[in-house]
């Protein structure tokens, strides 16, 4: 009975010790289990963070491809752009020079048409001229003198007058017109001769420039003068545009304002209106 007492203390740690044990076994199987749930789910974070990884890959590389499609696309927008564009600019000049073509032929027809006219009225005059009838008949103003072929385009276009008729008097002038109306051979303006100041003054043109009177050369009489500054006044001549805009518009210390033309035929009016387009080198 004394060895039952003393083992049962025995007895009971070691049953304390089996269930110790055991319930050690179970903690240790149980982490166990979360070891491995836990290195399963490592196993796939991982294999989920590779998937990604690869996704992640392949979504930038279609990115790329996106945005060089993206680039090339835009560069062929802007190659069609640049190309409507140059079409429209080559649609405008070609519409521009066409507009320019029609004005010059219908420029050209009036010219024609106005040159048949006055042909066909000087003819008639001087005729009338030979005949005695017409005797103060002097001639078209342009065809009693001339001027340096280069300045020919200049004096056209600066003295529209240069188609004038002129006469001795005004009577003439009157006889003339009367004559025209009789026999419907056109109109025609005249200069009389005594009606026109005779009076040419001196001139001094700014530097880069000429009066356009002082080339007339080849006066069939020197009486015809007078007609021609009456056509030309005191009209300068200069080599371009940026001379002529210099002379008009940079008046000298008598502030005065030139009328000026160019060899071109591009006119500045002492007003500061401007003009251009030449009638051919026929003075």
């Amino acid at each position: 009975a004394e060895k039952r007492a003393a083992l049962e203390p025995l007895q009971v740690e070691a049953t304390d010790a089996k269930n110790a044990a055991a319930a050690a076994e179970q903690e240790a199987a149980l982490l166990g289990q979360r070891l491995t749930a836990a290195r399963n789910a490592l196993e796939s974070a991982e294999a989920q963070l590779a998937t990604l990884r690869e996704e992640s890959a392949t979504l930038a590389s279609r990115t790329s491809e996106a945005e060089a499609v993206i680039a090339a696309s835009a560069d062929r927008l802007a190659e069609a752009q640049a190309a409507v564009e140059a079409t429209a600019g080559a649609l405008v000049a070609a519409k521009a020079a066409a507009g320019e073509a029609r004005a010059r032929s219908n420029a050209a027809a009036e010219r024609a048409n106005s040159h048949k006219t006055e042909s066909k009225v000087l003819s008639a005059l001087l005729k009338a001229k030979r005949k005695g009838l017409l005797p103060g008949v002097v001639g078209r103003l342009g065809d009693l003198g001339a001027v340096p072929r280069a300045y020919a385009v200049a004096a056209s276009c600066a003295a529209p007058s240069l188609n004038n008729i002129v006469v001795d008097t005004a009577d003439t002038a009157q006889r003339c017109i009367k004559l025209l109306r009789k026999y419907d051979l056109g109109v025609a303006t005249f200069i009389a001769l005594d009606k026109i100041s005779q009076r040419i003054p001196a001139s001094q043109p700014p530097a880069g420039s000429r009066r356009l009177f002082d080339l007339v050369t080849d006066m069939v009489d020197r009486s015809i003068a007078p007609a021609f500054y009456h056509a030309f006044g005191e009209t300068l001549v200069v080599q371009d545009l940026a001379t002529g805009r210099k002379v008009a518009f940079t008046p000298g210390p008598s502030k005065r304002r030139w009328r000026v033309v160019t060899l071109a035929g591009e006119l500045i009016e002492a007003t500061g209106a401007m003009s251009g387009g030449g009638a051919g080198a026929r003075m």
